[in-house]
Formats: structure tokens, C-alpha cells, sequence
């Protein structure tokens, strides 16, 4: 492990002399995947100086300021991806993530719909929409709360029914859910096996190989 981290710090240093935009961002890929946060900010920033137009490294580089707890200079970042790429749904998923992390949970659905327009089977999506809901019924009090949280439960039922391995204990919750209590839980389960699933350390590895092959 040691021994790899040492040669990411060498392929930058390699990368400074003659790389291009895309490899900047392929390495500040690898160090997203493996949580050093600073190191790709700088690769990012890097990218953006050599290809300035690129929108996947404003996506990335929003993706590391929320990490970094920079929710505004995340925006911002996401907001110029889809100026550049509008019809991106990770695009708009990510920016209803920063909306939702400042708490602005009506921008953030309007983000999160925008995505389902472009896919509409985008699992994260309908689990953040439905986390977004529960969350907006703990502000808007009782006389909203049913109805919010058959919107978070519906939304719940979609994230399961497009994306995870079907599972009979999982599929008795979602039908005797009735409580914010209940919802909550099964948030929870649900947010544990989609980051179980994420294959970004893997991903960012194999890019990691192909820029030591090139460089």
C-alpha cells in the first residue's frame, strides 16, 4: 500500500512536466478513490488549466469541495459542469447532494427530478430524494407529514426495486413502513449496501494503470 501511494506521488510529479488535461483528472481520480482529498483537488485544478472546458473535472472537483465540507465552492463547480453539459444527469444528482447538504431541500429535489428526466432509473437519485423528503417534513411540521412521508416511502421503493439484489426482509420493511422512525431505518439500510456497491477505488485503480502504461 505504501509502496503505491509513493507511486501516485511520482506520476504527479511526472504528470507536472508533460501531462494533458485528462491525465491530470484520470489522477486526481485515482487520489478521489482512495480519499486524499487534497491531492486530487490539485490534479483537478491542474486539469482545468490545461483544458479549461472539460465539465467531468468541475463535476469531480464539486464532488471535493462537499467532501471537504465547501458546499458553496462545490456548487458553483456543479453549476459550471452543467453550464458546459446540461444533459448529465450525475451532473444534477451531484448539485441536488450539495443543495441538500446546505439544507436547501426544494432546490434540491428540483435536481434531483431534473436527473430522473435523464435517467429514470438512477437508484442514488430516488434514495436522496426520498432522504430529501424526510428531511423537509421534519421542518414543515404535522400538517404535512403523511403526505411527505409517502413521497420519501415511494421514493424508497424505487431506489430498491432499480438497483439492489431482491431481498424478502428488506421488501417486508418497505411494505410496513408507516413511521418517520420506520422510513429513517430503512433510509439507513438502504444508503449502507449502495456504498457497498461503489466501485470507484476499483475504477480510479485501473486509471491509475493506464496512465503508468502512457507515462
Amino acid at each position: 500500500e505504501y509502496a503505491l501511494l509513493i507511486s501516485f506521488f511520482e506520476l504527479s510529479q511526472k504528470l507536472k512536466l508533460n501531462g494533458d488535461g485528462p491525465a491530470h483528472h484520470s489522477l486526481g481520480l485515482v487520489f478521489l478513490g482512495r480519499e486524499l482529498l487534497e491531492e486530487a483537488k490539485e490534479e483537478f485544478l491542474l486539469a482545468l488549466v490545461k483544458t479549461p472546458t472539460y465539465s467531468p473535472v468541475y463535476n469531480h472537483l464539486g464532488i471535493v469541495y462537499l467532501k471537504l465540507g465547501m458546499i458553496e465552492e462545490s456548487i458553483k463547480n456543479f453549476q459550471t459542469a452543467l453550464k458546459i453539459n446540461p444533459d448529465f444527469a450525475d451532473y444534477h444528482h451531484n448539485l441536488g447532494t450539495a443543495f441538500l447538504e446546505k439544507k436547501s431541500y426544494l432546490e434540491a429535489e428540483k435536481e434531483f427530478q431534473e436527473a430522473l428526466k435523464l435517467n429514470p432509473r438512477y437508484q442514488e437519485v430516488y434514495l436522496n430524494l426520498g432522504f430529501s423528503c424526510l428531511e423537509r417534513g421534519g421542518i414543515e411540521g404535522d400538517t404535512s407529514t403523511e403526505t411527505i412521508l409517502k413521497e420519501a416511502l415511494d421514493n424508497f421503493k424505487k431506489a430498491y426495486q432499480f438497483g439492489f439484489k431482491k431481498d424478502l426482509r428488506m421488501e417486508e420493511l418497505l411494505q410496513k413502513a408507516f413511521t418517520w422512525e420506520d422510513l429513517s431505518r430503512i433510509y439507513m439500510l438502504l444508503k449502507s449496501l449502495l456504498t457497498e456497491e461503489s466501485s470507484l477505488e476499483i475504477k480510479s485503480l485501473c486509471d491509475y494503470f493506464r496512465l503508468r502504461f502512457k507515462y
